[in-house]
């Protein structure tokens, strides 16, 4: 999938520029869900480490990405309009020293918004070929079992080297050997359709690991697959989320200069977040996935980062307890 935006938003030189705003008033995360975050860093990029521990600050300014919703039947990913995003993005990039501007001169990014939802490999089709293959199974069965007394049938019925059930047609009336043709035929087309059904689900599975950031996870855990044990479970929890359906958002931060004065796009930093969306709603969930994330804004994480939550935060009433020298 192409993530870049056929225009991108700014207002300078005839295009036109979306700085986001910061939240106001409290913020308040009820049990958030945890967030996948991976995150990569360009080699090039560097940020300066002020004497108080935190990094100098950099600007940005906003761009438009793609909105990717397969089913086209999620309400949720349109009811915030991208100002609105910007106004909860802001918020957790300010907790990694990201700011605003509406300045291009003094604008450092342009970070590129993408959003949306994976839609998993459907298993509908590797359901009915094995609910047509039980019902073959169960057909022929029925024939053995009327044939159950004759010693030629037990003699001369085998399986084939391909697994599939292959009894002497010459002790068969015209009708049963016709049924156990059509068999054998629907039993071959089960077969295939179970294998076309998990060559989908593969592909499907590779296409979301690496919207979302799971692929280098994955690759991690491939030399161990008859392996059993700790990480065969860890395997099977990374395609277990990967074959639900999942919120994410994918933040991708240009060099501004570069690309409003030379037209040359230089990627200094990814970071893709997700959570499984099943009884959750992206409008509700982007606050607390952006806040769970933002320590790995403009960081290398490394590997997938995959408990990541925000705990509770209320702000209530300041009060003034005094000074000390």
């Amino acid at each position: 999938m192409n993530l870049y935006p056929s225009v991108i938003c700014l207002r300078a030189l005839g295009v036109s520029l979306l700085a986001s705003l910061s939240l106001a008033g409290p913020l308040i995360a009820n049990r958030p869900a945890p967030t996948a975050t991976y995150a990569e860093v360009s080699p090039h990029y560097e940020r300066t480490m002020l004497p108080s521990g935190r990094y100098e600050v950099e600007t940005y300014a906003f761009g438009k990405g793609m909105l990717l919703d397969a089913s086209e039947n999620d309400a949720s990913l349109n009811r915030l309009s991208f100002r609105e995003m910007g106004q909860i993005l802001s918020t957790a990039l300010a907790e990694a020293d990201y700011q605003p501007t509406p300045s291009p001169e003094e604008t450092d990014l342009l970070i590129l918004v993408s959003w949306g939802k994976t839609i998993p490999q459907s298993l509908g089709i590797e359901g009915l070929a094995l609910d047509n293959m039980s019902s073959t199974l169960s057909m022929i069965s029925s024939l053995i079992a009327k044939r159950e007394n004759s010693n030629s049938w037990q003699k001369n019925f085998s399986r084939s080297s391909s697994g599939n059930l292959s009894p002497d047609k010459s002790e068969l009336t015209s009708a049963e050997t016709s049924m156990i043709t059509m068999a054998e035929l629907e039993m071959q087309q089960g077969l295939m359709l179970q294998k076309m059904e998990r060559d989908a689900r593969t592909e499907a599975n590779a296409y979301n690991a690496r919207l979302l950031g799971y692929t280098p996870e994955l690759y991690y855990t491939n030399n161990i697959l008859g392996v059993d044990g700790p990480l065969r479970t860890y395997r099977n929890d990374l395609i277990d989320e990967l074959e639900s359906p999942r919120y994410f958002v994918i933040l991708q931060a240009y060099d501004f200069q570069k690309l409003w004065k030379h037209k040359e796009r230089d990627l200094l930093w990814t970071t893709r977040f997700s959570i499984r969306a099943k009884g959750r709603s992206f409008d509700e969930e982007l606050l607390n996935m952006a806040l769970a994330s933002s320590r790995l804004f403009g960081e290398e994480s490394k590997r997938l980062n995959r408990h990541l939550t925000r705990e509770r935060v209320e702000i209530g009433e300041l009060e003034f307890l005094g000074s000390e020298p």
